[in-house]
């Protein structure tokens, strides 16, 4: 699925979106008013025709693509989008380019969205001006939320991300405490300061994030800015026929009982004999994650390696030993249980995740 798209609403801006488009036709794809259609004269793959009015054709396209390059006035597009605005987690990269193709403006979602980067990629295509304007960005700092989202880290609570990036903008150290089994890079701001847990006091002047999956660390200063990394692996064995409420339900309730944090969920693992099971798979789906599924031999093969309880019942109803921990061990590389299986009315549940983990920043672009 192409990941960028590019509307227009005059000639010029459709011919300028045409031209940006067509160098990335897997990546971009063109949608203008059909009244042009006629003036363009394109019936290329890159570009879509629409019928209805453009607020109604923004609210169509806004959670089907990561990123939205306007071609057109910077005020057209906050009045046209004002409308469609969640958070700065969830709302799409907006970048705005003028119709002669001389800036281009990050205008929302600018470091958890990316738009700054999408922002400085398109100036370089068309020639243009990159207009950025967030504060880091301007005082030439690498932002906490930019950290995080190159190394796919999901933050909570949002609000805290103002106070962090202010203590760097005031030029004060922020510590960004993690697992002792998490391998990180460090940041390219030399004001973040990675320390491994636990939490050894704190320090003068200081901020403080936290890179776990536990949902909350005690003891560190607030405001604290908790990293999720996605690293746990959730077992599953249902009945057939669960539904997805119920096995979320479970989900959501043994990560609770356990102080971890949903946002850490990396996939859902269960015997192949589930591939077809409606309510796992739209479980999946809801939460944001794969499935993934593991066959019989290596099921039995891991429950005597690793030593697992057999469950008497689930041995003469399928055949296998157990499910739910296997399957998280399973897809994990040399896994650990975090959390034993744990029965919530036809759903058993285990996590696990891996003993050693080194998070790798995303090396790509927007247009690679």
């Amino acid at each position: 699925m192409k990941k960028i798209a590019v509307l227009a609403i005059t000639p010029n801006g459709a011919r300028l979106g045409l031209n940006l488009a067509g160098q990335y036709p897997e990546i971009m794809e063109l949608y203008v008013k059909n009244s042009l259609r006629n003036i363009i004269g394109s019936t290329t793959s890159t570009i879509s025709f629409y019928e209805q009015n453009f607020s109604e054709q923004i609210q169509c396209l806004w959670s089907r693509y990561q990123g939205i390059i306007f071609i057109m006035a910077a005020g057209i597009v906050v009045r046209t989008v004002a409308p469609f605005l969640k958070d700065k987690s969830r709302d799409p990269a907006i970048v705005v380019v003028d119709e002669q193709g001389r800036f281009a403006i990050s205008l929302l979602s600018g470091h958890l969205g990316r738009a700054n980067e999408l922002c400085k990629e398109v100036a370089g295509i068309l020639g243009a001006v990159p207009v950025i304007t967030t504060a880091t960005d301007a005082a030439s700092l690498e932002a906490i939320d930019i950290w995080a989202a190159r190394y796919s880290l999901s933050i909570e609570p949002l609000p805290h991300i103002k106070h962090f990036n202010m203590h760097l903008l005031k030029g004060y150290p922020c510590l960004i405490w993690h697992e002792s089994y998490l391998n990180i890079e460090t940041s390219t701001n030399p004001q973040i300061i990675m320390q491994k847990l636990p939490y050894t006091g704190q320090a003068q002047n200081c901020c403080h994030g936290v890179v776990t999956p536990q949902q909350v660390l005690p003891g560190i200063p607030e405001p604290v800015l908790y990293l999720r990394p996605k690293i746990l692996s959730i077992g599953v064995g249902c009945k057939r026929g669960t539904p997805a409420d119920q096995i979320i339900e479970a989900i959501n309730e043994v990560l609770k009982e356990n102080n971890l944090s949903p946002r850490c969920i990396k996939h859902l693992a269960s015997l192949d004999i589930k591939k077809d099971e409606p309510g796992l798979l739209e479980a999946a789906k809801r939460i944001g994650c794969p499935v993934h599924f593991v066959n019989r031999e290596d099921v039995i093969n891991v429950t005597r390696e690793r030593n697992l309880k057999v469950s008497p019942f689930v041995q003469k109803k399928i055949g296998v030993p157990g499910v739910a921990e296997q399957a998280a061990l399973l897809t994990t590389e040399e896994g650990e249980i975090l959390c034993p299986k744990t029965i919530k009315k036809s759903v058993t549940i285990a996590v696990a995740r891996e003993k050693s983990i080194s998070l790798v920043p995303a090396r790509g672009t927007w247009l690679t």
